[in-house]
């Protein structure tokens, strides 16, 4: 059985990819990196908001990443 994994890696420079969650369909995967990439955005947006200028050298997510894997489900 193929089972899917929602990873994410803060920083692609210096950290490594850790797996946020694990779910039964593509679909619900997606759906918990779409929830997971808003909060990350609302965040940035938050730290960035008295700084327009340092914003526009910053890009959200520009130094992190989100995936989807496949793993499958052992016994």
């Amino acid at each position: 059985m193929l089972i899917y994994e929602f990873l994410y890696c803060p920083c692609i420079h210096e950290s490594a990819y850790a797996s946020v969650s694990l779910h039964r369909t593509k679909e619900g995967a997606e759906k918990a990196m779409k929830k997971h990439k808003a909060s990350e955005l609302k965040k940035f947006n938050k730290l960035y908001k008295n700084d327009p200028e340092l914003k526009k050298l910053m890009k959200f997510g520009q130094h992190e990443d989100w995936s989807i894997g496949e793993q499958e489900l052992l016994d």
